[in-house]
């Protein structure tokens, strides 16, 4: 049991990894992966608890939710992840001693992920003003420019 309890977390952490990393539309792997993951967690305690005790499990699982889903597939991916993220929790705060310690985990990781994403959504939305009133100031500044005589001119 434990060989194959390793093998499956090594196998989990390089799936999750690879999906992490990928930049091409991966929404139909992430959904297979999030699925297997549910069926293989669901009235399964050993399998639970080996996800609790892999390390930065909730980072990994964090890494592919879309904290503000545009479309209908980042919305069910999100869907997912939060489902086996209330399995666990149930989990571990039902069966596993300081259970509890996982729900403030997971809390605090949720929170810094939504104020890092409301953060970068913010300075994008500074920079474009930034960038849209630089734009406009060069373009006055080229027109009265453009106006006047050059001293060299004269």
């Amino acid at each position: 049991m434990g060989r194959t309890e390793t093998s499956w977390t090594a196998l989990l952490k390089v799936i999750a990894t690879m999906i992490r990393q990928s930049t091409t539309n991966v929404m139909e792997v992430k959904r297979t992966f999030l699925s297997n993951l549910t069926i293989l967690c669901t009235n399964n305690k050993e399998n639970m608890r080996t996800v609790l005790q892999m390390s930065v499990w909730q980072d990994l699982l964090y890494s592919m939710v879309y904290l503000y889903p545009q479309t209908q597939h980042h919305h069910k991916v999100t869907e997912m992840v939060m489902t086996l993220f209330r399995m666990v929790l149930h989990h571990a705060i039902k069966f596993e001693y300081g259970g509890w310690r996982v729900w403030i985990d997971i809390l605090a990781i949720l929170h810094s992920k939504v104020a890092y994403e409301d953060f970068k959504l913010c300075m994008a939305k500074m920079f474009k003003q930034y960038d849209r009133q630089r734009v406009d100031n060069m373009q006055t500044w080229t027109r009265e420019t453009s106006d006047q005589e050059c001293p060299t001119q004269r």
